[in-house]
């Protein structure tokens, strides 16, 4: 898989506090390997890929807060869904 691959594929984008600590605990919990990293302005991130293909972002804004985790809050950065062509969009 290339670089370019990674960008138009189906993915998750999580932000995190930690990039180092959530790439070991992706790893080790759910088996993701990482396939590119990167920064991008104030954001470092990388992207990587559980069992089966789903990709994962993890992404750390240089800029956000360091706020524990609250349900209440709205948290996740986007997700991104395969649908194969602009057509089949206008199909749903």
């Amino acid at each position: 898989m290339s670089d370019d691959d990674v960008y138009w594929r189906a993915h998750i984008s999580l932000p995190v506090t930690d990039l180092e600590r959530s790439k070991a605990w992706y790893a080790e919990l759910l088996g993701w390997q990482e396939l590119m990293a990167g920064e991008s302005g104030q954001v470092v991130f990388s992207v990587g890929a559980l069992p089966g293909g789903q990709l994962v972002a993890l992404r750390h804004h240089g800029d956000g807060t360091s706020d524990k985790f609250d349900p209440q809050r709205t948290g996740l950065d986007h997700v991104s869904l395969d649908v194969g062509s602009a057509d089949a969009l206008s199909d749903c």
